[in-house]
């Protein structure tokens, strides 16, 4: 659970996807967060036959329903605007769409679907069809890999980088479990990159120390361990935190600044940490002056 200091909104919020149906809804932010509870059970869309120019598309076989994905919808356009969305694999030559998630409100996540493979995977407002206007495209992830994809505004538009979270070849940034009697915290703050000019005034801008609540900042063991700086938080650079069970004080510090941690902090949050699990928390702004977060456990 995320709590949050005062005069600050709080968002955190998980979507539950049903069954082998999709029929699910969001939850938005509310002013008494939400627990970081176990993520239900991955879900599959499984549609009936679909029909292209008199052409009868079956839905793709659940051998070929491979990757694990969720995302998290952080969209605010620069004027304000946010979009409730619908996740949806295109169809194919071959093979009819599939509806992954419906109804993801703005500060919420979808719950974890696993995603066809060959298929393009989009995003289009929510109750529209496939063969809407898509509001913007992510990553298919193979077998055995598993990502969170941010749907944002970045460079003017909508985009939705993913992090990842499993990644067998090791090729990728996927974080390692954390260590016995230990719980990992990774913060990302990606999506206040677009709103740093309004953010200047009252955050300093979208980069952040990390603090402790103490004066300190929070440790990051896998970055000293290699003999590197601790990673400041902003932009794609997430900070990482291996940490005793219970609840961790977060704070988040202008940067740079030569007291690093010691100063007065622009924003305050705690972690629920639990042994072996891993917390991924984002924030972000709902409206491009303030900011919150939302955590989620990755499963």
């Amino acid at each position: 659970m995320v709590k949050h200091g005062k005069k600050h909104f709080v968002g955190a919020a998980l979507l539950g996807l049903a069954g082998l149906v999709v029929g699910c809804s969001s939850t938005s932010p509310s002013s008494s967060p939400s627990p970081t509870a176990s993520v239900p059970a991955v879900g599959i869309g499984r549609p009936g036959a679909s029909t292209v120019d008199s052409k009868v598309l079956p839905p793709p076989p659940e051998s070929s329903m491979a990757g694990r994905a969720r995302v998290v919808n952080l969209y605010v356009d620069d004027g304000g605007a946010k979009l409730d969305i619908d996740v949806w694999a295109q169809r194919t030559f071959t093979e009819g769409e599939v509806l992954l998630a419906k109804g993801v409100k703005f500060g919420a996540a979808s719950d974890y679907f696993v995603t066809p493979k060959s298929h393009s995977i989009v995003f289009t407002k929510a109750g529209a069809s496939v063969d809407d206007a898509e509001v913007a495209s992510m990553f298919n992830p193979a077998k055995g890999e598993q990502i969170t994809a941010m749907l944002l505004w970045e460079n003017g538009k909508a985009s939705a980088p993913n992090v990842w979270e499993i990644d067998p070849t090791g090729s990728h940034d996927a974080p390692a479990p954390p260590s016995a009697g230990e719980g990992l915290v990774v913060v990302r703050a990606n999506q206040l990159t677009a709103f740093e000019k309004k953010l200047t005034p009252t955050f300093g801008g979208r980069s952040f120390d990390v603090g402790d609540g103490k004066g300190a900042c929070v440790p990051q063991a896998r970055m000293t361990a290699k003999g590197a700086t601790p990673a400041v938080l902003g932009g794609t650079q997430p900070t990482l935190h291996d940490l005793l069970p219970g609840p961790a004080a977060f704070t988040l510090h202008k940067w740079p600044d030569n007291k690093k941690c010691a100063t007065d902090p622009v924003f305050t949050f705690s972690v629920d940490v639990s042994a072996g699990e891993t917390t991924a928390v984002f924030v972000y702004t709902p409206d491009g002056t303030s900011i919150t977060t939302l955590a989620l456990p990755v499963a």
